[in-house]
């Protein structure tokens, strides 16, 4: 019993350590958003961005970017006016730009790794956890192999520009400083308790993310930058997708957003 209660500790303290630097990063980019009429702007913005897979059988699940995914990959979308239809775009360069899906239905608390083959995005094989989606079709198939897409509702995205995880996204000298504190407690806690993985390090954190794609959007003030990581803590690991609001050249707010498997 004192075992369990141990890794439980363990498993909360870690959580609320990769939590506490998603929060410390999002405030870092900018004070909080208010209710300027700019800040109303990319609230709505950030709100709507969809991420999934689009599968060979035509099955598009999409998950909400604007909700850190927590200890069991939560979703909720309350609240969120999805459309009947939409354009989903790949995030790596393929031979088609877009497609339009339409509405199926909402997918509640589904393994979505085991009722889609091979699936990466949404693979979880040690927590398997069950997950709420929203699930759209397309009318002819249009891949071979799972493929990650991104949509963003009641948006178009006029123009894409990817890097194919080729470049490093930027980082700001108070994004450093935070992650060498979150370092520093990972070591901590791992000196002080028994660990199945390594001691993080730089290249397991937001210094290392990679960009993926930069979508511009159609009357919108801001251009959206894709980039992720991968991080672990104790006994969990995670693959983070960073989103980066950018004006004029200037981040103007950053999230993050975990898919968290484990414990291994």
């Amino acid at each position: 019993m004192k075992d369990i209660h141990k890794v439980i500790i363990m498993n909360r303290r870690w959580m609320t350590a990769i939590f506490s630097l998603s929060l410390i990063v999002t405030m870092l980019s900018r004070e909080a958003l208010g209710d300027s009429h700019e800040d109303k702007d990319i609230t709505e913005l950030y709100q709507n961005i969809l991420i999934g897979e689009l599968f060979p059988s035509g099955n598009v699940y999409l998950e909400r970017i604007s909700l850190d995914s927590g200890f069991d990959n939560e979703q909720h979308f309350e609240g969120l006016d999805y459309s009947e239809e939409i354009e989903i775009y790949p995030i790596k360069k393929t031979k088609w730009a877009s497609v339009k899906a339409s509405f199926s239905r909402l997918i509640k608390a589904t393994y979505i790794g085991e009722t889609e083959k091979n699936s990466k995005y949404f693979k979880y094989p040690f927590s398997q956890s069950r997950q709420d989606a929203l699930l759209y079709k397309v009318q002819k198939k249009i891949t071979d192999t799972p493929m990650m897409v991104i949509s963003i509702n009641n948006y178009e995205i006029e123009k894409i520009i990817y890097s194919g995880c080729s470049e490093k996204r930027e980082y700001s000298h108070a994004e450093y400083e935070a992650v060498m504190k979150y370092i520093r407690d990972d070591h901590e806690l791992k000196d002080k308790y028994d660990s199945t993985l390594r001691k993080i390090t730089e290249a397991d954190t937001i210094l290392n993310a990679r960009k993926i794609a930069i979508f511009r959007i159609k009357n919108a003030d801001y251009d959206v930058l894709l980039s992720v990581y991968d991080t672990h803590g104790i006994e969990y690991a995670a693959t983070v997708y960073v989103i980066d609001f950018i004006k004029n050249g200037e981040t103007i707010l950053t999230k993050e957003k975990y898919n968290i498997d484990g414990p291994y």
